[in-house]
């Protein structure tokens, strides 16, 4: 007596009372250890999705910053932000004093250097009294 099931692939055989099980039969078409073909081009393809998707969203940002008349992407991290930042302030405090007649430190300084030179008349002028 033979019993054969389809759906589970598996054959049945009984003689003298005892059950035999034959093996499972192989399905063809996969390689080991990895899943379907369908299923992993189907993976790549949202992969591949998911890439274009940051990569026009990177584009979208990057022409409304040109739009805003802003710099293409800044350079440094933090810190350097930061630095860069400060010279700039510096650098806006010394033309503001520049409008109102007054000089940049710099050109203070070697202004009362010259001034204490030609009162004094002595060589070093440089290290005087502040």
């Amino acid at each position: 007596k033979k019993e054969r099931r389809g759906e589970e692939g598996k054959e049945e055989e009984e003689e003298g009372g005892r059950k035999r099980k034959g093996k499972k039969k192989r399905k063809g078409g996969k390689e080991k250890g990895k899943g379907g073909e369908e299923e992993r081009e189907g993976e790549e393809r949202e992969k591949r999705g998911k890439r274009e998707k940051k990569k026009k969203k990177r584009k979208r940002k990057e022409g409304k910053e040109k739009e805003r008349g802003g710099e293409e992407k800044k350079e440094g991290g933090r810190r350097e932000k930061k630095r860069k930042g400060g010279e700039k302030r510096k650098r806006e405090r010394e033309e503001k004093k520049e409008k109102e007649g007054k000089g940049g430190r710099k050109e203070e300084k070697k202004g009362k250097r010259e001034g204490r030179e030609g009162e004094e008349g002595r060589g070093e002028g440089e290290r005087g009294e502040s």
